[in-house]
């Protein structure tokens, strides 16, 4: 369907797929205070080392929610799904291990498999990300998963959570003193999670801005198809596929038979393509029959035959021929 690792996935409702990316073709980077893990959106856990005795006294107790603060308001954040970097193309379950083959996925950020996946070629969403903020306090790469309670550790004991001492910061300024530091550990601050988290296989973009405004980045030159979830309404299904007729955008549903998973093309009128076992045609095409492929229990391609009253019938390999 999509050639495996070119592609990244955005899951999100289908109401703001109508009313906001396939109105404006844009996805907006929010800040890290918007995200699901607590780590990431709430108090982050920091260590503060004092110089002097003095500051033993003198210790501001906001300090670590103001740098909490500070990171997650303007760290910009574009959170995608990428595909099962081990899963090859001819897998039995290469559908399942595609980034928009994850059921719980569709459940938690596809409104409950009502709402869309949106199919985006990497290289050019990443250079329409470029275009938009500048390369100079982007970063960008897949998320590690983490099994510690402690977050990631630096060859040699430090850990990026050891932050600085509190005396700089306290004369300097936050900015002054942690954006070298962010810099420097953006790696483990911005692109570590737990490893409960690790069948998102999520690829994200952070945005270091100065305001900590959203920002909208242009899609419509990566944008290669929009999927809709299974459970998404008739109404609603209309209107997006309309709307990426419009753009000349691809449209698929997704359809779930039992442990399997299919993409269909999407048509507005319902009942013009009929699904059996996760192979699909177009019923409104006048013929005698339909050749369609399926998976044998082997995970080989087998040419099957679907006459007009409904009889399947398999093929059977078929031989060679060459030009005479």
């Amino acid at each position: 369907m999509f050639p495996l690792q070119q592609h990244v996935y955005h899951y999100t409702t289908s109401q703001r797929a109508v009313e906001h990316v396939l109105q404006s073709f844009t996805l907006r980077m929010g800040s890290f205070k918007g995200l699901n893990d607590p780590r990431e959106a709430k108090t982050w856990p920091f260590r503060l080392y004092a110089q002097s005795p003095e500051t033993l006294a003198s210790f501001p107790p906001d300090l670590f929610s103001r740098i909490s603060e500070f990171i997650t308001s303007k760290s910009l954040i574009l959170c995608c799904v990428q595909d099962d970097p081990t899963v090859i193309e001819d897998h039995e379950d290469r559908m399942l291990r595609s980034g928009f083959g994850h059921p719980r996925m569709w459940a938690q950020y596809g409104e409950n498999h009502k709402g869309v996946c949106l199919v985006l070629d990497q290289q050019k969403l990443h250079a329409a990300i470029v275009a938009t903020l500048g390369s100079d306090n982007l970063f960008s790469g897949p998320v590690n998963y983490l099994n510690t309670t402690y977050g990631p550790v630096a060859q040699n004991g430090s850990s990026a959570y050891d932050l600085a001492y509190v005396e700089p910061l306290l004369e300097h300024g936050l900015g002054t003193i942690l954006e070298p530091y962010i810099r420097r550990f953006h790696r483990d601050l911005f692109f570590t999670k737990h490893l409960d988290w690790r069948d998102e296989w999520e690829y994200r973009w952070v945005y270091r801005s100065k305001d900590g405004e959203p920002v909208f980045i242009p899609i419509a030159q990566c944008l290669e198809a929009v999927i809709l979830g299974a459970d998404c309404d008739e109404v609603t299904s209309d209107r997006l596929i309309h709307q990426c007729q419009d753009h000349g955008v691809p449209a698929y549903r997704a359809f779930w038979h039992g442990w399997a998973m299919s993409l269909m093309p999407a048509v507005a009128q319902q009942g013009q393509i009929l699904s059996l076992n996760g192979i699909s045609y177009n019923m409104t095409i006048p013929c005698s029959g339909v050749f369609v492929q399926a998976h044998d229990q082997y995970g080989q391609v087998q040419p099957l035959l679907i006459d007009n009253e409904g009889h399947v019938r398999f093929i059977g390999a078929t031989s060679e021929s060459g030009d005479s």
